[in-house]
């Protein structure tokens, strides 16, 4: 026993501090790769072949819609909806800051269908920033609900506000 440590002791002397400090230094990394880059490819090997698992189970679809008119119809909201689309639309405007003040609205029956078209014009006075949020928001919650037109102005260069008149449609199933 004396002689093995005899022995580290001179191994000790010829690397003096520094060849001490490179060992060391040896040492610690190889304990760093042992604890952190074994158990990553662990890890990677469980992923790959979980993601090889998942690659080779077939694709499910799910079943498909019926599509055609008759779907889209069936999906429209019936005319005496009419009341509650511009009540969302004024709180989707209000959400915005924007005043809807009253505009032009009429209904049409669609020739040759059971479907109505109600129109609205609505003259608006918002931020260029508020009038887009406002379009974008009532165009994504009102799948029904379609932009026609708009006409903007601004009455004065360096004013923050645009005047607006915005052209919606809403098709409709007839009756109620």
């Amino acid at each position: 026993m004396t002689r093995g440590i005899w022995r580290l002791r001179q191994i000790a002397r010829r690397l003096g501090a520094t060849g001490l400090l490179g060992l060391a230094l040896c040492l610690a990394a190889g304990a760093l790769w042992r604890e952190g880059v074994v158990p990553t490819q662990d890890h990677v090997a469980a992923e790959t072949a979980e993601w090889q698992a998942a690659a080779s189970r077939p694709i499910t679809k799910p079943a498909p819609t019926p599509a055609g008119p008759a779907a889209w119809v069936a999906e429209l909201p019936r005319a005496n909806a009419i009341p509650t689309l511009t009540g969302q639309l004024a709180g989707l405007a209000h959400d915005q800051g924007i005043q809807l003040e009253e505009g032009r609205y009429a209904m049409s029956p669609v020739e040759g269908t059971s479907l109505s078209r109600w129109r609205a014009r609505i003259p608006v006075e918002a931020s260029y920033p508020a009038l887009k949020r406002f379009l974008a928001s009532s165009l994504a919650r009102m799948p029904a609900l379609t932009l026609d037109g708009f006409k903007l102005e601004r009455a004065d260069t360096s004013s923050p506000t645009l005047d607006a008149e915005l052209r919606f449609s809403v098709y409709v199933r007839s009756g109620a």
